[in-house]
């Protein structure tokens, strides 16, 4: 008997696939990449919700120190509000330089009664 195969979202960047889209069929790495387009999102940007999305690029100028627990309280917002199933257990933020900002991210979800655990790293940058 075959296994049935389920899939979680598109990948991208977007490449074809048997004449359709390429798609996740791994939970984990569907939601690290959901976490990371919802990271690089702009306010504004989603056009069905103006208030997804956060804005990192506009902190790259700023002041690292006193940015530094908003970048974190903005991440941890938006992924409660946004994927409510995702738990942050783990977050930390450097700035290697004055045009980049690294993000580390550990974080779990619940799926098929099973606890999933993952972690990445993404950078912000203004090129």
């Amino acid at each position: 008997m075959k296994q049935q195969k389920y899939y979680f979202g598109t990948k991208f960047p977007l490449t074809l696939d048997n004449s359709a889209f390429d798609e996740h069929t791994d939970v984990l790495t569907a939601v690290k990449q959901d976490i990371v387009l919802l990271i690089h999102m702009n306010k504004g940007e989603d056009l069905s919700d103006y208030q997804m999305g956060c804005s990192l690029i506009n902190l790259l100028f700023e002041n690292y120190d006193t940015t530094l627990e908003n970048l974190k309280q903005t991440i941890v917002n938006q992924i409660h509000q946004y994927m409510p199933a995702v738990t942050v257990k783990k977050l930390t933020t450097s700035k290697p330089d004055s045009h980049t900002i690294e993000i580390f991210i550990e974080f779990s979800l619940v799926y098929n009664q099973q606890i999933l655990e993952d972690n990445f790293k993404t950078q912000i940058k203004n090129s």
